[in-house]
């Protein structure tokens, strides 16, 4: 194209697109005959032009321009512009060794460019993943050292409170303490002593040490019980009406595996003997005065509060209530039919007499002490024994 063709679109271009320009019907077709003629010049021109610092960019589109003449609907809706600036722009020599096919290719060298781009992400990526790593790394070499290789239950507080108990104690073997169990909120623990000479199971926490120390088993003896050397038992709680036992056995390999039991104890139980008031004040007779519950035995009444017989050692007679005990006559003679002895309280007299169905109370209510005789022994109001 010659330069006045050149000039011309340029004039036209400018008057179409710039402000207050306009194009008539002749100057739109001029127009767009001579853009075509710079469209297909450009696409043989960028056939065999070199490597361009725009190659591979994306050409930029002019937004839709109106020509201001509303007899022109020919005008072109859209312009493209960039073709003829990437055909004049200056080549950009290859570098000695680059291949001319892939220095060509603009999908690699925007890819180049991507990736050029996202290179510091991906660093900073691989930096935290090898940070994690070596935390977990570092993490489980902790527990290595801690809890050893054999990957015995994690422990609570109060199992590595009494773990190093064990330890500082000097009682066992250094290092050999370690947790083998736990069942009804009792651990079962393992350990050796005198230089190995000595297998030891504990317990805890109990009211009370249980610890069961024995000589190792000989390994050439598989007569072993299912119970194992190694047993201890203790109370559950300072009632004693739960008693826990433990005992270690060995697997196949030799391992020590803790094997833990309760039961509740089956003895006698006193306080299902009486129900209701009489079941509180005998509690408070046993708490106050120290009797044995399954003695106390209630022999008659004043009013509405029991009179008590304690037939164990001491032999007494209680009255109490709620709060206490409020009348008490130790050493009476309970096994002699006939035998009598007599309490007295402001108001009110209590008499013990021994039938051959038992002790019985008669209850005299405003009695008046009564003074002793001379030919009669006087009788001691605490203990009910003559004097």
């Amino acid at each position: 194209m010659t330069m006045p063709a050149d000039d011309r679109l340029r004039e036209l271009q400018r008057r179409a697109y710039g402000p207050g320009g306009g194009l008539n019907a002749a100057e739109a077709d001029e127009l767009a005959a001579l853009q075509a003629a710079v469209r297909s010049g450009a696409s043989a021109a960028a056939a065999t032009a070199p490597v361009s610092p725009v190659a591979g960019a994306e050409i930029e589109r002019p937004a839709t321009v109106e020509t201001g003449v509303g007899e022109a609907p020919r005008a072109p809706a859209t312009v493209e512009t960039g073709a003829e600036e990437a055909a004049e722009a200056p080549e950009v020599p290859a570098q000695p060794g680059t291949d001319p096919a892939r220095a060509a290719d603009p999908e690699r060298g925007a890819q180049r460019r991507d990736e050029g781009r996202g290179a510091p992400r991906r660093r900073r990526i691989l930096l935290a993943v090898a940070a994690l790593a070596s935390a977990l790394l570092i993490g489980l070499g902790a527990g290595w050292l801690l809890f050893g290789r054999d990957g015995g239950p994690a422990m609570t507080a109060e199992q590595r409170a009494a773990w190093t108990d064990f330890e500082a104690s000097g009682t066992y073997d250094p290092g050999s303490v370690r947790m083998v169990g736990e069942k009804y909120g009792v651990t079962a623990w393992y350990a050796t002593k005198s230089d190995l000479h000595l297998e030891c199971i504990m317990l805890t926490p109990l009211p009370e040490d249980a610890v069961s120390c024995a000589t190792p088993p000989d390994p050439k003896a598989d007569e072993q019980a299912y119970w194992g050397q190694l047993a201890v038992s203790g109370q559950l709680d300072e009632s004693g009406n739960t008693t826990v036992q433990a005992y270690i056995v060995r697997d196949t390999e030799g391992g020590q595996v803790a094997i833990i039991d309760k039961w509740e104890n089956s003895g006698p139980d006193w306080t299902t003997m009486f129900q209701g008031t009489e079941l509180d004040i005998a509690k408070v007779i046993v708490k106050e005065t120290g009797a044995e519950g399954e003695f106390l035995q209630v022999v008659g009444y004043d009013g509405d509060v029991p009179i008590w017989i304690d037939q164990g050692v001491n032999s007494c007679l209680y009255v109490a209530d709620l709060e206490s005990v409020t009348t008490k006559l130790c050493g009476l003679d309970l096994t002699t039919e006939g035998a009598t002895a007599r309490v007295e309280e402001p108001g009110t007299a209590y008499v013990v007499r021994v039938t051959n169905h038992g002790p019985v109370v008669t209850v005299i209510k405003g009695a008046v002490p009564t003074p002793s005789s001379p030919d009669e022994p006087a009788i001691d109001d605490s203990t009910g024994k003559t004097q």
